[in-house]
């Protein structure tokens, strides 16, 4: 915050916690979205810092922050909020790199795969398709070893004189 004014700001209060708390968290050990000063002479700049991460992917606004003070002849406290932010497309870390897998994977598709849906209902196809080869393998196995089964017994009835 700037003080563009002739005079002192005297007990300037800056509040910036006016995002949504299930859609953005704090990061970095900051925990404090509101800073005080004492006095802000004119010309003279204060910041108050903080950093959020989104937790929901989303294109979200994020208020402007209140800003209330005294001027140095002590009037009644005057409030104000800063410049606007424009809404703004937040994608989670881990979404953004599933975004690129699944883009990756469309690609690779040639376009079958574009969404975690068709993922997901390809992978139960595939998981169908092979569960039944792997079922049909073991009933070929079973079948064999049941013909060996067979053939030894016929060998072990046989006699010499037939």
């Amino acid at each position: 915050m700037y003080n563009l004014g002739d005079g002192d700001a005297r007990f300037v209060e800056i509040v910036d916690s006016t995002y949504d708390p299930d859609t953005f968290k704090t990061v970095n050990g900051t925990s404090s979205t509101k800073s005080e000063f004492d006095v802000i002479h004119p010309g003279e700049s204060v910041f108050l810092s903080f950093e959020i991460i989104p937790i929901r992917a989303g294109v979200h606004a994020l208020p402007p922050a209140v800003v209330s003070y005294r001027a140095s002849d002590g009037q009644e406290k005057t409030r104000g909020t800063s410049n606007k932010i424009e809404r703004i497309r937040c994608v989670p870390e881990m979404d953004a790199i599933l975004e690129g897998i699944i883009g990756f994977g469309a690609y690779m598709t040639l376009g079958f795969a574009r969404t975690a849906e068709d993922w997901t209902k390809g992978l139960k196809i595939i998981a169908a398709v092979l569960s039944c080869l792997t079922l049909n393998q073991i009933l070929l196995l079973l079948k064999k070893l049941w013909t060996v089964f067979g053939r030894r017994r016929a060998i072990l009835s046989l006699t010499k004189a037939d």
